[in-house]
């Protein structure tokens, strides 16, 4: 019997989609003398260059007299995309100076980005050089309720200072951008276990049911995109908590709601533990600071956990691209199954009722 052609097409998208997100190749690797010699010759600093294992760009900490951390982009990354993460940067810090960003160097010539030129003269992705922030990442942290709060509370000024930013590159066909959600449930195919596959597909069952159809009348904006455990820098004698927020890669226009979805989905719990403890005190303090009604509440209920299920079903993907990368990529997603199976255990519908509970910041109308 011939492949059904709407399998086909759905597949052939999600193969698309990977591909325009940069997520198929191997990760940038440049000529790091050829690198040395720019960072001297246009932005005055040397040292020991240390690359640093990441998703998608040649990444590198620079220790000389002052510490540093460089980026190449992907040289098929378009530079619209890598420009709206620098200017991002500049806009929140004229916008709210107290968010502890990563700012963005300037060149000799005043430039804060610039295509690198490899050794032959041929461009090769776009060198960035951002102030490095030392520190214990909130992943190798244990916080207690109240700094999960204050980590909630820091989210909501990112993207309270994002208000009305615009850019050239904010608009990206980007596999993280959980308003494609359901556009990737084909990825429940390369899940070989049973149960698994079964969760997959309850949880695009329940966002196709609740998020899809109010994705037309979110508020949207431009967001951080993923204020993960391993994109944020603490320090508990602070009382801030949050001294660095790291990694505008994933900056995209998409609805509000999935940026504390992406920061609940991450500190969702296994079982036995209850699944939505960490995740209350973090929305808790997203919502002091942004505002959100009861709907927009449930639908990050459910945009969390799709997060989670996302990322497994990535893992799964780009493994079996990839084998090499196992390492790295299962590391972000080792727990993620176990979460998911959780959380939905736990139901959507009683998630919601446990997050608005007795909540002071719920709104009727979105501010």
């Amino acid at each position: 019997m011939d492949a059904d052609p709407s399998a086909q097409a759905r597949q052939h998208a999600v193969e698309e989609l990977f591909r325009e997100s940069g997520l198929l190749g191997e990760p940038h690797r440049v000529d790091e003398d050829r690198l040395r010699s720019v960072l001297r010759e246009e932005y005055g600093v040397d040292g020991v260059l240390t690359r640093l294992d990441t998703e998608k760009d040649a990444t590198f900490r620079l220790q000389g007299e002052r510490e540093l951390l460089v980026k190449v982009s992907q040289p098929d990354e378009p530079i619209d995309v890598v420009r709206c993460q620098v200017d991002a940067i500049a806009w929140i810090e004229q916008q709210d100076p107290g968010i502890p960003v990563q700012t963005v160097l300037q060149a000799r010539d005043g430039l804060r980005w610039r295509p690198f030129i490899d050794h032959r003269g041929r461009a090769s992705g776009v060198l960035r050089v951002h102030e490095f922030i030392p520190g214990t990442l909130l992943a190798d942290a244990v916080p207690t309720p109240a700094q999960l709060r204050a980590t909630g509370a820091m989210l909501g000024r990112v993207d309270v200072a994002m208000r009305g930013f615009s850019h050239p590159g904010e608009t990206r066909a980007f596999v993280w951008d959980l308003a494609r959600f359901s556009a990737l449930e084909p990825l429940v195919d390369l899940e070989p276990d049973e149960r698994r596959r079964a969760l997959a597909l309850a949880v695009f069952d329940r966002y196709r049911e609740q998020v899809a159809p109010a994705l037309a009348d979110a508020r949207t904006q431009v967001i951080h995109g993923d204020f993960s455990p391993y994109n944020a820098v603490v320090d508990p004698a602070s009382d801030a908590y949050i001294t660095g927020v790291l990694d505008f890669g994933d900056t995209m226009r998409t609805p509000v709601i999935f940026d504390p979805a992406v920061l609940l989905g991450n500190h969702l719990l296994p079982s036995p533990q209850h699944p939505w403890t960490q995740a209350r005190a973090l929305l808790d303090g997203y919502r002091a600071v942004l505002p959100l009604t009861e709907e927009e509440v449930r639908l990050v209920v459910i945009a969390s956990v799709a997060r989670v299920t996302l990322r497994a079903l990535v893992a799964n993907r780009r493994v079996a691209h990839d084998p090499e990368r196992a390492a790295y990529v299962l590391h972000h997603a080792r727990d993620d199954w176990r979460r998911v199976a959780n959380a939905v255990h736990f139901g959507f519908d009683d998630a919601g009722d446990h997050l608005l509970h007795l909540s002071p910041h719920t709104t009727p109308t979105p501010h």
